[in-house]
């Protein structure tokens, strides 16, 4: 058995083995999602360690780059993603090999901090590895006074259509501020909304005043309009205007409810005027592990590390 670093290179046999130990439910395994993810990120190659025995590839670990900032500073961080043993080889501590390899290759490379969202069942693993859980993301939702459409992705898609993203190139936000949020660059913004092969996004904007991106998700029979990134830049007028375009596209759609990451960022009138309920813990769990920073303690607290639900979605 030996381990080494994966490139490009592996792709086709990565996807293989992530159809075998993890099925297609949630998520179609490509060679287009997996570059998408990991080579094409704007924040750098994933870090990826892969095992095999013999020319057989029988595990694979991923670290996804990312980086959070603040006025200061600037996390150089990894995300812990796509995780998979080969079903005849389970049991054996390739889990554990392949995850201290990928920690050593990111104490190497100057990373700080390490983080992800894991089910019930992986938490446990990562807690024993050394990780820390920091809660549950906290999320505002709000129910509009409509009766919930049935979803019907076409329908949508076609309710929607003027509202596709295809390009964020002439949107300009200072996404620095004093709390540690995802740097968004115009970069960013195209890989993660306009190229993603997954998921189709939509955006509310005009031009350097605000941009609202959301996609819908469907729950049971209904589906949620879920606000990935909300950018304000002029206050409380802006805040307004978006409001109110914002209450177009629920009249539109009528969605059953609305869902949007704290954000001290976000004007306070914004989440009044649609009548967001106060904080709830309901977003995905959050487990950090700190590689190589002096700062550790205070970032697992949402006070100061705000992240988006565009940042912490599964994907």
């Amino acid at each position: 058995m030996k381990f080494i670093t994966g490139t490009k290179e592996h792709t086709n046999q990565i996807v293989e083995l992530l159809k075998i130990t993890l099925g297609e439910s949630l998520t179609k395994k490509t060679a287009e999602f997996w570059n998408w993810k990991h080579n094409e990120n704007p924040f750098g190659t994933s870090k990826i360690i892969l095992a095999f025995d013999g020319g057989l590839l029988i595990g694979v670990r991923a670290f996804m780059c990312w980086e959070f900032t603040n006025k200061q500073a600037t996390i150089k961080c990894v995300r812990a993603v796509d995780t998979a043993v080969h079903p005849n080889y389970q049991g054996k501590g390739i889990f554990l090999k392949l995850t201290n390899a990928a920690l050593e290759d990111c104490k190497k490379d100057g990373v700080h901090i390490v983080f992800n969202t894991p089910n019930k069942i992986s938490k446990i693993g990562y807690l024993k590895l050394g990780w820390v859980e920091i809660g549950k993301l906290p999320i505002r939702l709000s129910f509009p006074l409509k009766i919930p459409r049935i979803y019907n992705k076409q329908l949508i898609s076609e309710l929607l259509a003027d509202y596709e993203i295809n390009s964020t190139d002439e949107l300009d936000f200072n996404t620095f501020c004093n709390i540690f949020s995802t740097p968004l660059s115009s970069n960013f913004l195209n890989w993660r909304y306009v190229n993603c092969p997954i998921s189709k996004y939509y955006n509310i904007s005009k031009t350097d005043k605000y941009s609202i991106i959301f996609r819908i998700k469907k729950v049971k029979s209904f589906f949620e309009m879920r606000l990935c990134e909300v950018l304000i830049n002029k206050g409380d007028s802006c805040s307004n205007e978006a409001v109110l375009n914002v209450i177009k596209i629920i009249k539109i759609i009528r969605p059953a409810y609305i869902s949007c990451a704290k954000s001290d960022s976000i004007p306070s009138s914004f989440f009044s005027k649609l009548f967001f309920l106060p904080i709830l813990k309901v977003g995905p769990i959050v487990t950090v592990k700190n590689v190589n920073y002096q700062s550790f303690e205070s970032f697992k607290n949402f006070e100061i590390w705000q992240p988006t639900i565009g940042c912490l979605e599964l994907f």
